[in-house]
């Protein structure tokens, strides 16, 4: 898997890529320098918070691309997991797509990774926004 997050990591403007469980977990990573675990572990629950406000405004998203004024961060939903892509803000995100489409087609088909997710897998947390009554 790591391997994996390697390939997408040399793509141009890339700075670093991760998976994390449901939980915000992080269970493979190819850090960007200079970040600690801990911290990155934090990015993936704001990310799930993100995602879970998304939906609850227009359904299912596959994607988030969130742009701030030094990174780009890449956020890939695969239910079972998020893979995160930090990016430097000029990233070409068709190429980190391409590359990623390219990466996670192999851990489909790579037994020992997927038994690695289901490892990892846990039921997402509920919605932090609840409809008031």
């Amino acid at each position: 898997m790591e391997q994996g997050l390697q390939e997408i990591n040399s793509v141009q403007g890339v700075q670093g890529s991760l998976v994390c469980d449901n939980q915000g977990t992080v269970f493979a990573s190819g850090p960007p320098e200079g970040i600690e675990e801990q911290r990155l572990e934090e990015i993936c629950r704001h990310c799930l918070d993100a995602l879970t406000a998304v939906e609850m405004v227009q359904g299912p998203v596959e994607e988030l691309d969130l742009k701030f004024q030094e990174y780009r961060l890449l956020v890939r939903d695969y239910q079972t997991h998020l893979l995160l892509i930090l990016c430097r803000p000029q990233v070409n995100p068709s190429l980190v797509r391409l590359s990623v489409n390219v990466v996670t087609a192999q851990w489909k088909e790579d037994q020992a990774i997927q038994r690695r997710i289901e490892k990892h897998q846990q039921p997402r947390p509920q919605a932090w926004l609840q409809e008031e009554s």
